[in-house]
C-alpha cells in the first residue's frame, strides 16, 4: 500500500514538473520568436522608409523631403528603443544611417533658410558621427548623395518603360 502511494505521488510530481518545464520552454520559445518577428518587421519598415525618404530627398520639394527625413529619423529612434527592449542590447548598425538622415535634413533646412533647425540636425549628425568636423561630414554627405543618385538612376526604369507595348516586334 505504501509503495503504491509512493508510485502515485512520484507520477504526479513527474507530470506536474513536466507540465511546468514544458510550459516554460514553450513560453521562452514563443517569446524568442515574437522578438525575432518584431525586430524583422521593424527592419522592413526601416528599409521602406529609407527608400521613401531618399527618393523624396532627391526628387520632391524640400517640404516633402524634410517630412520624409523626419519620419525616417523617428523610425530609427523607435527601432533603437524596441530592439533595446527586446534584446537588451543596443543595435549600432543604424547609427550611421541616422547620422546621414540628420545631415541630409540639415542640408534641406539650410536650403529653406531655417538655420536654427539646420544647426540642430547638423549638431545631432556630428554627435552620431562621433565628433567629425562639420565640413568633413557635409563633404561625405555630398559624395554619398552623388554616388547614390548615380546608382539609383542606373537601376531606375526609364520613363514610360512600364507603359503599353509600342507595337514594334
Amino acid at each position: 500500500m505504501k509503495c503504491k502511494l509512493l508510485v502515485v505521488i512520484a507520477v504526479l510530481i513527474a507530470l506536474v514538473a513536466g507540465y511546468y518545464l514544458g510550459d516554460y520552454r514553450a513560453r521562452r520559445l514563443a517569446y524568442n520568436n515574437w522578438g525575432f518577428f518584431v525586430a524583422k518587421q521593424l527592419e522592413s519598415e526601416l528599409r521602406w522608409k529609407e527608400n521613401a525618404a531618399f527618393c523624396a530627398y532627391l526628387d520632391e520639394p524640400p517640404a516633402v523631403a524634410a517630412w520624409a527625413l523626419e519620419t525616417l529619423i523617428n523610425a530609427y529612434q523607435r527601432y533603437a528603443a524596441n530592439v533595446l527592449n527586446i534584446t537588451g542590447k543596443q543595435d549600432q548598425n543604424y547609427q550611421s544611417h541616422e547620422m546621414f538622415a540628420h545631415a541630409r535634413l540639415s542640408k534641406v533646412y539650410s536650403g529653406q533658410n531655417m538655420t536654427d533647425r539646420a544647426q540642430l540636425h547638423l549638431d545631432r549628425a556630428i554627435r552620431l558621427s562621433k565628433g567629425k568636423d562639420a565640413d568633413d561630414l557635409m563633404q561625405m554627405v555630398e559624395w554619398a548623395d552623388k554616388y547614390e543618385k548615380k546608382s539609383s538612376q542606373q537601376w531606375a526604369a526609364p520613363y514610360g518603360a512600364q507603359g503599353a507595348p509600342s507595337g514594334v516586334p
